[in-house]
């Protein structure tokens, strides 16, 4: 007979088991913690982040990303699915690109600035567009920050949304 590696457990628990259980659990706990609203577990519920980029890649990258991190990520490929999304499902946080079909990202900043349901959510802005003429109209809008999208990696963009959610109450 063939030695798989595998040992049989007598009384049908080991205190290996329960500590690689609770080891997992612990690694587990700490790489979602940031993504939470309290620290007892049984009461924690994700943090839902919103991404209205038309770029299906892009978009898809920083899912991934965020999802690493322990948020939930939801996803609309233009202006007008963004805004439905928002009003559905009221997320921590809105990454919002400008140049999208349907509805642009100001006008998406203009319809949620009007709406008091949606209005106060945080939006971080990452597009290519870099003038300083969008930036501030970007800004006049309240967004919490401004990203060009050629000049932040993804894994600094995603560390600074981590942040954003972070320091939210």
């Amino acid at each position: 007979m063939r030695d798989t590696g595998s040992t049989k457990l007598e009384g049908g628990s080991s205190s290996f088991a329960k500590a690689s259980k609770d080891k997992h659990w612990d690694r587990e706990k700490a790489l979602c913690k940031a993504c939470y609203t309290t620290r007892d577990m049984a009461d924690e519920t994700p943090k839902k982040v919103l991404v209205v980029e038309d770029e299906k890649f892009l978009s898809n990258l920083l899912k991934v990303r965020l999802e690493r991190e322990g948020f939930v990520v939801l996803q609309a490929y233009d202006g007008e699915e963004g805004m439905k999304v928002l009003k559905e499902q009221q997320p921590a946080l809105v990454v919002l690109d400008l140049v999208m079909p349907k509805m642009s990202g100001f006008e998406f900043l203009e319809q949620m600035s009007m709406d008091p349901q949606v209005g106060r959510t945080p939006v971080v802005v990452a597009s290519n567009l870099g003038q300083d003429s969008d930036i501030e109209k970007a800004k006049r809008f309240g967004v919490v920050d401004y990203f060009v999208k050629a000049q932040i990696p993804i894994d600094q963009l995603a560390t600074v949304l981590k942040g954003i959610i972070q320091s939210q109450k």
